[in-house]
């Protein structure tokens, strides 16, 4: 599990780097969130097998790091370095 969330990080910074604004308002991080989900959906639908592929995967990272911004966004604990949500974010507990 520790792998996904380097993974989420990861984008998490890359995306941050493109776009760093935070979200202007939860319609507009519902929505850039929504995109990814629709396109996440739409490999899935006209993939042939049941298996999930590279790009489901790399959408699904995508999706992880939107939440995070999302948060990030809208909390009063900020996750910016992925260890400022009570010690829960990014080490797998609970």
């Amino acid at each position: 599990m520790r792998n996904c969330f380097e993974l989420a990080e990861k984008e998490y910074y890359h995306s941050n780097a493109f776009f760093p604004e935070t979200f202007q308002s939860a319609q507009e991080g519902y929505a850039v969130i929504k995109i990814e989900m629709d396109a996440l959906w739409d490999n899935i639908r006209v993939s042939m097998s049941n298996r999930s592929n590279d790009q489901q995967l790399k959408r699904v990272v995508r999706i992880m790091a939107q939440c995070i911004k999302f948060v990030e966004t809208f909390s009063d604990k900020k996750i910016s370095d992925g260890r400022d949500h009570g010690g829960r974010f990014g080490n797998g507990t609970e």
